[in-house]
């Protein structure tokens, strides 16, 4: 966003904030707002006035040391308060998200963050709460034109789609059965996915394992927050409770030779290998999305002419950290197309 635009920004709600509260500003946008002055009276002075710009460049300098002074809590807290009742209009929404201002609505409310660093404490920090991983899905809900696309042009808003197809690989050399459920929750796309495990481990090892499995479960929510789609994962392990018409049924096993796939999960380790915590949350996001249709994106002599993805995409590299797990706009589109067709 340019400086004269969120300076644009700031005085409006500034304004609306005075009228309403009638309250004086904070510390936070009394500084923002005279480095924004400075600023637009530095890119007026000529270009010899060598002087006078260095003069308030170190003034601009200052004060925005000042500024980084102000924590991230304070900031959030301001805008939350000068936005609670002040009314955005559509327009101007989406100049917001196309000049990636995030916001989140909060009580039917935009709540606006300058930049990504502004949203980092519900991005990047671990999810601590219920509410926090609302606030995430409704911010890449809102962020996602996939998902918005999608939600715009459901006729049906209360329509449930039952998913039950089959998923190849690699010319047929990888498949599995695709089935989930799929539908509109709260505004927010819904997937639903039900799981029977079958434990094929060792007994002393068991208790492990299933805490290792419980504890991925909000890492992986999160993951598919970070896209706008809220994934509901339930499963039993079948000596213990049946699931009545499971989507998919997984063996679990304490470690495997080679590597986990779709239907086999080493949880401890993998070759010889320990896992960690973070490995086994973005391990298994990778095969239950095999589970919900997408293939694999990582190179395979035996799969030519594969489109490879790149960087943190979660069906090419399953060993970055969760947080910076994504999945690609077109997977993200495979996943919730059945929802999106009227």
């Amino acid at each position: 966003m340019t400086s004269a635009f969120f300076s644009t920004l700031i005085s409006v709600v500034i304004l609306f904030s005075a009228q309403l509260w009638a309250l004086p500003p904070s510390k936070y946008i009394v500084l923002k707002n005279r480095i924004d002055q400075l600023e637009l009276a530095k890119s007026e002075l000529p270009s010899e006035s060598i002087e006078l710009i260095k003069q308030k460049q170190l003034e601009i300098d200052s004060l925005k040391l000042e500024l980084e002074k102000q924590t991230l809590k304070e900031k959030v807290m301001i805008w939350n308060q000068m936005l609670s009742r002040f009314t955005q209009d559509k327009r101007t929404l989406n100049s917001a998200l196309e000049e990636r201002l995030g916001y989140v609505k909060l009580d039917c409310n935009p709540l606006f963050f300058k930049n990504e660093n502004d949203f980092n404490f519900w991005v990047i920090e671990k999810v601590k709460n219920e509410d926090q991983l609302n606030k995430r899905l409704s911010f890449f809900s809102q962020k996602s034109d996939v998902i918005q696309s999608c939600i715009n042009g459901i006729m049906d808003k209360g329509r449930k789609v039952k998913i039950n197809t089959k998923y190849t690989d690699c010319n047929g050399y990888y498949g599995n059965d695709v089935k989930y459920e799929i539908d509109l929750k709260n505004n927010f796309i819904t997937i639903d996915l039900k799981l029977q495990l079958i434990y094929k481990g060792k007994a002393a090892n068991r208790m492990t394992v299933e805490n290792k499995i419980e504890k991925s479960k909000p890492c992986i929510k999160t993951i598919l927050a970070n896209q706008g789609i809220d994934f509901n994962l339930s499963y039993a392990f079948d000596d213990v409770q049946k699931i009545k018409k499971p989507d998919s049924i997984i063996n679990v096993f304490d470690t495997v030779s080679g590597h986990s796939n779709s239907e086999n999960w080493g949880v401890l380790s993998e070759q010889g290998t320990p896992n960690t915590d973070n490995f086994i949350c973005t391990f298994i996001t990778h095969e239950l999305m095999h589970r919900l249709g997408l293939g694999d994106k990582y190179f395979d002599p035996r799969c030519p002419g594969r489109v490879l993805g790149k960087g943190n995409d979660i069906m090419f590299n399953t060993s970055m950290p969760p947080n910076l797990a994504r999945l690609s706009d077109k997977d993200v589109k495979t996943l919730i197309a059945p929802l999106c067709k009227n």
